[in-house]
């Protein structure tokens, strides 16, 4: 919870959380696992905007979130799912999203053409307007069921 639960504001207002996580004992030795509900889909508000650098962000679930302008940079957003997302604006830098889910959001305009996006699942509405390396088009090719001949 941030601030006094007795007092209501209104209007725009700004809020930087950062934490300190101490992971306690750690059972694996190859990876640190952190669980939190950052953007969660039934607050009754939406997010200006969200910057996520170089983290690992896998298995990630921003499905039905309201984010108005979203940053990934240098980051692993592995098998993560991007559902009926309502974006205004998003922005993905050299990130991989190997078998991420991508459904009825809007993508227009997003360039994924620095990122992995191999095996990546995405409906027709969601491919609308991205940008994408010709490496990348050929492999979205298939999810549209076209076939190429040489």
């Amino acid at each position: 919870k941030i601030g006094d639960p007795n007092l209501v504001l209104t209007g725009m207002h700004s809020y930087e959380i950062s934490y300190l996580y101490n992971l306690g004992k750690d059972p694996l030795k190859e990876i640190d696992e952190f669980y939190f509900n950052l953007i969660g889909p039934e607050w009754d508000t939406s997010i200006s905007n969200v910057k996520f650098n170089n983290v690992v962000f896998r298995y990630g679930n921003l499905s039905n979130s309201k984010i108005r302008n979203v940053s990934f940079k240098d980051c692993d957003l592995t098998e993560s799912s991007f559902i009926e997302v309502d974006i205004k604006k998003m922005f993905i830098d050299n990130c991989n999203l190997y078998k991420s889910d991508i459904y009825h959001t809007n993508m227009d305009n997003i360039d994924l053409s620095s990122s992995n996006i191999d095996m990546i699942r995405i409906d027709n509405y969601s491919l609308k307007g991205i940008i994408v390396s010709v490496y990348q088009a050929l492999a979205l090719v298939s999810l549209l069921g076209i076939k190429i001949k040489e």
